[in-house]
């Protein structure tokens, strides 16, 4: 008997290492692959918030242009003469002329469509850029929701501008120019306005 309780013993020892002896054999194997996966996950997550976001390529069609054709206007002035046919998908349809009064020399009304909307110009010369920007800022206050701005030309400034939802108010040196729009279009004409 005490030979079977030997030979049982050395059974459940040998078991017992055979258990012990595929965890003592592959237990570093095990750890190494969990540190190298524990790595990657690291390098991963830091990798991906330290790459800075590249820019998109922008993509512009063509610059809109009238919708329809402008009228024939006078433009034997100057005035008259810098102020374009076109803003846009807009076309000039009328002009009128704007009497002279106290300082404000005159000037020109137009009136732009695309055919179904359109928008309303005024272009009015005044004896110095002084009395230009004197005007602007007190029509620009009028302008509702309006935002002050710096007339560029050439990267220098120019005059000041007030721009809102409808409508857009800015002197150009002598020069003082209003635009009646409809309210998603003020904006975007001031800036495309070349004056």
């Amino acid at each position: 008997m005490a030979r079977e309780s030997d030979t049982a013993s050395r059974r459940h020892s040998r078991a017992d290492r055979g258990e012990r002896g595929w965890f003592a054999r592959w237990w570093w194997l095990i750890l190494i692959v969990a540190v190298a996966v524990a790595t990657a996950v690291v390098i991963a997550i830091v990798q991906q918030g330290s790459e800075e976001p590249q820019p998109r390529p922008t993509v512009t069609g063509p610059a809109p242009s009238p919708a329809i054709e402008p009228s024939p206007r006078e433009t034997a002035d100057p005035v008259a003469q810098a102020l374009p046919d076109g803003v846009l998908r807009y076309a000039v349809t009328s002009q009128e002329d704007i009497s002279p009064a106290g300082d404000m020399l005159g000037g020109f009304r137009l009136v732009y469509s695309d055919g179904d909307a359109e928008f309303v110009l005024e272009a009015r010369q005044w004896r110095d850029a002084a009395h230009a920007q004197a005007a602007a800022r007190e029509e620009g206050a009028e302008v509702a929701g309006g935002e002050e701005r710096d007339v560029l030309v050439a990267g220098d400034s120019a005059g000041t501008a007030w721009v809102g939802p409808g409508a857009a108010v800015w002197s150009n040196g002598s020069l003082l120019l209003t635009i009646e729009a409809p309210a998603d279009d003020a904006e975007e004409l001031f800036d495309a306005f070349p004056l």
